[in-house]
């Protein structure tokens, strides 16, 4: 994602132009252009590869966005947006698989289906005080370990969790 920022008044950040996510290959060509709506949906969007031919683009609005690399390798976006919760994730990871994403908010990590966007197990946390300035989340980082909704959270703390997210009933 890319955006050019100017400093606003009382602190902080503006953008001076559209915000967009672009996907270049090896060759410096640029493959992918997507325009964020704006500013709140670019500083909270995370982006992960549920799969090596499909990115998923997923904003703190509720909407996320897919596209597939096709046979001629060009990025298609699919015609609909899938609606997850709205949230200001600080981390995401897909399974290796591709069925589940993993989302961090606050101290809690939520899994939903990669295809439906329908969240299907979540885990709180126990995360210890901030250590050090540079962290800037309770859950930094998150990791999926296996299938079976096993994950991996680099945690503000300095400490890594390992937890089940459990499932939701239907």
């Amino acid at each position: 994602t890319s955006s050019e920022m100017k400093a606003a008044d009382g602190g902080g950040a503006t953008s001076t132009e559209p915000c967009k996510l672009t996907v270049f290959v090896t060759d410096r060509q640029e493959r992918l252009s997507w325009q964020f709506a704006d500013y709140a949906d670019f500083s909270y969007a995370q982006v992960v590869f549920p799969d090596v031919r499909t990115l998923a683009l997923c904003l703190p609005s509720g909407q996320m966005h897919r596209w597939r690399l096709d046979a001629n390798e060009q990025w298609k976006e699919d015609p609909q947006a899938v609606r997850i919760d709205p949230g200001r994730y600080t981390a995401i990871a897909a399974t290796e698989n591709g069925k589940f994403i993993y989302f961090a908010e606050g101290k809690q990590v939520a899994a939903i289906d990669a295809l439906t966007g329908r969240r299907v197990a979540f885990v709180d946390l126990k995360v210890g005080e901030k250590r050090g300035e540079m962290a800037g989340y309770p859950i930094e980082a998150v990791a999926a370990v296996g299938d079976d909704h096993m994950i991996a959270a680099a945690l503000w703390d300095g400490r890594v969790a390992l937890a089940k997210c459990q499932p939701l009933a239907n």
